[in-house]
């Protein structure tokens, strides 16, 4: 019986720390495989998401003029605490990155690497 007891311990803290979101990390190992700069941009409005499978935060920023050209910006280094919520709506500056072999997404949505260098939510 201990040791059944032992075995549901472990399976419970083990489940326990996989929903935990990522630790901190820096702009350099967050964005290690970047490419060359795309584009800087300034006071941009998007909203925060969390990516579950590559395990990082993502602002998602539709460009003016358009009905469906959406640019995703995977998150170098870590957002403020306040801000690190699903469906936050945020003003950003900073510079987007090529992001090699990009996940699938649907048409009209890039995927960029993006070193945020200021933000606040709306």
């Amino acid at each position: 019986m201990h040791k059944h007891f032992l075995l549901l311990v472990l399976f419970v803290a083990t489940l326990a720390g996989g929903c935990t979101r990522p630790a901190e990390q820096t702009t350099a190992s967050a964005c290690a495989g970047a490419g060359a700069t795309v584009r800087t941009v300034t006071d941009a409005a998007g909203m925060v998401t969390f990516d579950q499978a590559l395990q990082r935060y993502k602002i998602m920023a539709s460009q003016a003029g358009t009905i469906d050209v959406v640019d995703v910006g995977v998150v170098c280094g870590t957002l403020p605490e306040a801000i690190q919520q699903e469906g936050v709506k945020v003003v950003f500056s900073g510079t987007y990155k090529a992001y090699p072999n990009p996940p699938a997404a649907p048409a009209g949505y890039t995927t960029y690497y993006l070193e945020v260098s200021s933000i606040k939510a709306q």
